[in-house]
């Protein structure tokens, strides 16, 4: 009895070694996956590990009707990772050269989702017997949800949640505000540098006529009075008269 144990894990150990131990679901359902720009989605299979089979991943833009890509040659059918009884020199296609990672057990990660990612996924799986086996992926991907301004209100306290494009646009605003009336105030000083240069210049104009008329138009005062004393009706002369 012992014997024929060790003989049945034996064969089963040299199964493993030529890699027959694959378990693979047939005929499975479609899964669907939904993904976010930006994301990263991971394909999983349940192969363990997949060697000396020959595996494909293609694309397919109808994610409606991926159950036969041949069917439908108005869509975009590309491969995407090709691999020929060595899972270790798979072969990914230059259209997604630093967008994927191909795993031994034949999982696909695609990086860096983006909007027209959106299809259908298929993984064929073909081992030496000639035995298909068929996985499909249906991946939807969708917009980054913008978060919206919220308002939360305690007591007398007014709370603003903004996003981050929000916040810079507020500072853009502040700052220039900042610029409008800095250049305001500038304004302003020269107009009153102009003002007083003009006010300065028209007194300095004033003084000098001033000056003029006492130099050359000497003042006469005479007196009118005239009565009891005897100094009045003389004429008083501040300053000598030019004869010509």
């Amino acid at each position: 009895m012992s014997y024929t144990v060790v003989a049945v894990i034996f064969n089963l150990y040299l199964l493993l070694l030529k890699g027959q131990t694959v378990n693979l679901t047939q005929d499975v359902e479609t899964q669907l996956i939904n993904a976010t720009v930006g994301e990263q989605v991971l394909f999983s299979t349940n192969c363990s590990p997949c060697i000396n089979r020959s595996v494909e991943w293609k694309y397919l833009s109808d994610a409606v009707r991926c159950s036969d890509p041949k069917e439908h040659s108005d869509h975009t059918v590309r491969s995407i990772v090709m691999v020929s009884d060595d899972i270790d020199k798979a072969r990914v296609f230059d259209i997604y050269k630093d967008r994927v990672n191909f795993y031994t057990n034949s999982s696909l990660q695609l990086l860096h989702i983006q909007l027209n990612d959106s299809g259908c996924y298929t993984l064929t799986i073909t081992d030496p017997q000639g035995k298909i086996v068929t996985l499909r992926k249906v991946l939807s991907v969708f917009e980054a949800e913008t978060s919206k301004p919220h308002i939360d209100g305690k007591n007398d306290t007014l709370t603003i949640k903004i996003d981050e494009n929000d916040r810079w646009k507020s500072i853009g605003i502040i700052i220039g505000a900042i610029v409008l009336v800095a250049a305001c105030a500038l304004f302003i000083v020269a107009i009153g540098h102009f003002i007083k240069k003009r006010r300065k210049g028209g007194r300095l104009a004033d003084e000098k006529i001033n000056e003029d008329l006492n130099n050359d138009n000497p003042m006469v005062v005479y007196s009118t009075f005239v009565g009891g004393f005897h100094e009045f009706g003389r004429s008083l002369q501040n300053a000598s008269l030019n004869q010509t």
